[in-house]
């Protein structure tokens, strides 16, 4: 294994060299047209990138975001949510993209007080799996997405 420090619109690596690229949480921070240039040059043929993303498809959700003053800690100020959309732009290319949906805002909500975050933090995200699961509309309201992209 070797360490390598370097630009995501920019990978220090050959075309086609690798089998793997794994991200959480980074393309949000990211130009997506030059990081899935990159992306899709490192990857040997049917090497998948593996990615878990913020996701706000809801203009609801977003305009209440806005609104509440909660800010992480590790929050830049040029970050954004992505969306559904914009992840099957960053997808096109690749020979196939597959998605799937994590926690609904109940999830966020109770991650946030205190006293639910201690004791009904699991119960919710088992609830949100759940609920996901069969109810597929729901999906479009879920705040994570893991996807994979094969090239």
């Amino acid at each position: 294994m070797e360490f390598i420090v370097g630009s995501a619109h920019d990978v220090p690596l050959p075309d086609d060299s690798v089998d793997i690229v794994f991200g959480m949480a980074i393309l949000h921070h990211l130009e997506l047209a030059l990081s899935a240039r990159e992306v899709k040059r490192v990857l040997r043929k049917g090497g998948r990138a593996i990615f878990r993303e913020p996701v706000r498809n809801s203009k609801m959700a977003q305009y209440l975001r806005k609104l509440i003053p909660y800010q992480g800690r590790n929050v830049s100020p040029f970050e954004r949510p992505l969306t559904d959309k914009e992840l099957a732009v960053y997808a096109s290319g690749f020979a196939s993209y597959r998605t799937k949906a994590f926690k609904l805002p109940t999830s966020d909500l109770v991650a946030v007080i205190p006293p639910l975050r201690k004791y009904f933090s699991r119960a919710t995200q088992k609830m949100d799996a759940t609920i996901l699961k069969h109810c597929r509309w729901l999906n479009y309201y879920a705040g994570v997405r893991v996807i994979e992209l094969v090239k």
